[in-house]
């Protein structure tokens, strides 16, 4: 195990604001999770979604970006002026919420038997 991944499994109808209490190097990993709100305003490593089920996730900036596998209904809102470099998807549903279609370009998409939707804010 790695010290600065930090795994949830199973958790729900909870709401994680991390603040800025995350660093660089931190990795979030969530397993056959429902029915959250998790806020992550620092820059971290990487966003990891396993088996999930209507999540809301408000996100700044990160290292390695975010990855879905076999997750629906998820929301993924940008904070304004910040960026996700990279969104991994995989048997997933998700919705991207970004400011401008600027934002969009810059995010690197791999996306295998997905459905993304985008609506700017």
């Amino acid at each position: 195990m790695n010290l600065n991944t930090i795994s949830f499994e199973k958790k729900k109808f909870q709401r994680y604001n991390f603040k800025k209490y995350l660093g660089r190097k931190d990795s979030l990993i969530w397993k056959n999770c429902s029915n959250l709100e998790i806020i992550i305003n620092s820059k971290i490593n990487k966003l990891i979604l396993i088996n999930c089920d209507s999540i809301k996730i408000i996100i700044g900036n990160t290292i390695s970006g975010l990855e879905l596998e076999k997750s629906k209904n998820i929301k993924i809102y940008s904070i304004k002026n910040k960026n996700f470099n990279f969104l991994c998807s995989f048997k997933s549903d998700i919705i991207l919420y970004i400011h401008n279609i600027d934002d969009l370009k810059k995010i690197i998409l791999k996306s295998e038997k997905s459905k993304i939707k985008y609506k700017f804010l």
